[in-house]
């Protein structure tokens, strides 16, 4: 049985504050009990995850219709979690599987900043912070205090953050054609792969930065769109959470056409 809890206030009319609270549980998914014979192992004695959560936030706006406008947004959070369910690589290292962690604590922020300039301009950053710590003070079966407790949970990024630059040109050669011009960039910090007080096993994914361009050029009101992007265009190396090499520089071309428009 779950449960949770909402409320919120306005201090002025452009100044929110949230709080929330909720018991939660998490159930294990048909392919972490029972894997997928390619990449994920199955763990038929994997647990329910539950987690008691609590958040507090306060959101400001600007009044709108101003030429310049901002909105702020920040929130904290804790959470505890027991029998936390976390993807590991199996014993001999080809795959991967999910597994409990009796005893996660994780107390974290996150932002965001946004601004608007008319119907012309729109910019952007956010970022989140999680301090994902391994709580279990002893292992199984074990009297002494874990190697690894409080450690940092292995194999999650704990820092990271998008920024976004928009550009609106309305109007562009012919009335009702815009053109909408994008950049986004992509961060985050270097994690280990493994956890950190094993000292021998400090391997560790990479930070990673990467940039994104996109054009977007609508036609009679949005009926017709071209959409031209670039991921990645320094083709930097990124990776997944087990440092497998994401694909580098990709070029994209799309149409798309609205037949009620």
């Amino acid at each position: 049985m779950g449960y949770g809890a909402a409320s919120t206030y306005y201090i002025t009319p452009n100044v929110q504050v949230k709080a929330s609270y909720e018991k939660s549980y998490r159930l294990p998914e048909t392919e972490e009990l029972y894997g997928d014979l390619i990449n994920l192992q199955g763990n038929i004695a994997l647990d329910p995850e539950t987690s008691h959560n609590y958040n507090l936030g306060i959101s400001y706006e600007t009044n709108p219709g101003t030429v310049h406008q901002f909105s702020l947004a920040g929130n904290m959070m804790y959470r505890d979690a027991r029998d936390f369910i976390r993807a590991r690589l199996n014993n001999n290292q080809t795959m991967q599987v999910m597994d409990n962690l009796f005893n996660v604590t994780n107390a974290g922020v996150d932002g965001e900043i946004r601004y608007f300039y008319k119907k012309l301009l729109s910019a952007g950053v956010n970022f989140t912070y999680q301090n994902l710590r391994n709580n279990t003070h002893y292992d199984e079966d074990q009297a002494t205090e874990s190697v690894v407790y409080r450690d940092r949970i292995p194999n999650m990024p704990f820092l990271f953050g998008n920024a976004d630059l928009s550009l609106f040109l309305r109007d562009l050669l012919k009335k009702g054609n815009h053109l909408t011009l994008g950049y986004n960039l992509l961060y985050v910090h270097a994690f280990y792969l493994y956890w950190p007080s094993l000292g021998s096993d400090k391997l560790d994914i990479p930070r990673q930065l990467s940039h994104d361009l996109n054009f977007t050029y609508a036609l009679g009101g949005g009926k017709y769109n071209l959409t031209l992007e670039c991921r990645n265009l320094a083709n930097a190396k990124l990776y997944d959470n087990f440092s497998l090499q994401k694909p580098g520089r990709s070029f994209a071309v799309k149409l798309r056409y609205f037949m009620n428009r």
